[in-house]
């Protein structure tokens, strides 16, 4: 079992604390105020509550997590017969997705057009506009350059995003390469999850994971495995649930590890593609890593 853990990063303070602090500053600084005292009281019971409710749903969650990790690990949970027989299900349904276009480079832009991009575009437009516009009336100079800027460089990140500069200037790079990289991708089978894809043809693999790609050989791949992260997302601090992310994990000659994030019947396709490729035998064991992912919400 190899299980791989990063440090939890060093949140914002407790809610118990919090609460605690708060309610004894109330009592210090209204000085008697009875109505301000019996909204403190109730407010208090009401924090901590809370704050135990969600230490023991993080508590239940690690430790259901610890019972599954050596299922996971070893492989015993994606070998089992319910598993096997939703995979099979799911292939038979879904199966390898399809190149759209005629050409590599616009089929793999085609994972850059997501709603962030768009979004990014006329909030920039807006700002551009109103900036230009801001110039020819009475408010100070400096504020229409912020907006003429501000908009500008909205305008470049989404619209760089949402082209696929980073993909295009990818294919660039490939120089002599292109040619074989290309035709390989065109006539390989195709996964794609979310803004990721991964295209394993007859002599390249190529990952595509949200706008970086990276690439290799098949001769030069020594092994393949599955790459489970358990992401644990928090909220000022406090406890708001978990998500499994699945990876298929590519170990190559020189060192280096290619990963690309699929689901978890993806994952079985393209470990079961890549190894009748280049004949590696099938391993059960998968790495599991625990990652943390706090989100600071102020009113």
């Amino acid at each position: 079992m190899k299980k791989l853990k990063n440090t939890k990063p060093k949140l914002s303070v407790p809610v118990l604390l919090i609460s605690a602090v708060l309610v004894f500053a109330y009592f210090w600084f209204i000085d008697g105020d009875k109505t301000h005292i019996i909204i403190a009281a109730f407010l208090e019971p009401v924090a901590v509550i809370f704050a135990l409710f969600t230490m023991k749903l993080e508590k239940r969650a690690d430790k259901k997590a610890d019972s599954e990790h050596k299922d996971l690990s070893d492989g015993s949970h994606f070998s089992s017969v319910q598993w096997r027989q939703d995979y099979y299900e799911y292939t038979q349904k879904h199966g390898w997705d399809c190149i759209k276009k005629k050409r590599m480079i616009p089929d793999m832009c085609i994972r850059c057009h997501d709603g962030n991009s768009r979004a990014l575009m006329l909030m920039g437009a807006f700002f551009f506009v109103s900036g230009t516009a801001l110039i020819f009336s009475p408010e100070p100079l400096y504020i229409a350059l912020f907006c003429i800027v501000f908009g500008g460089t909205l305008l470049y990140k989404a619209i760089s995003n949402y082209f696929g500069f980073s993909v295009r200037r990818w294919g660039k790079s490939l120089g002599d390469e292109s040619e074989a990289v290309e035709n390989s991708y065109m006539n390989g089978h195709l996964l794609v999850f979310e803004e990721n894809s991964l295209n394993i043809g007859k002599d390249y693999v190529i990952v595509l994971q949200k706008r970086n790609v990276s690439y290799c050989r098949l001769c030069d791949i020594v092994n393949v495995k599955r790459h489970i992260v358990r992401l644990k997302k928090y909220q000022n601090s406090t406890y708001a649930g978990e998500i499994y992310q699945h990876y298929a994990e590519i170990s190559l000659a020189d060192g280096r590890i290619l990963r690309c994030r699929l689901n978890e019947f993806q994952v079985g396709m393209a470990l079961q593609k890549i190894r009748s490729l280049i004949n590696i035998p099938s391993e059960k064991d998968s790495s599991i890593e625990e990652r943390f992912e706090n989100q600071i919400i102020t009113p």
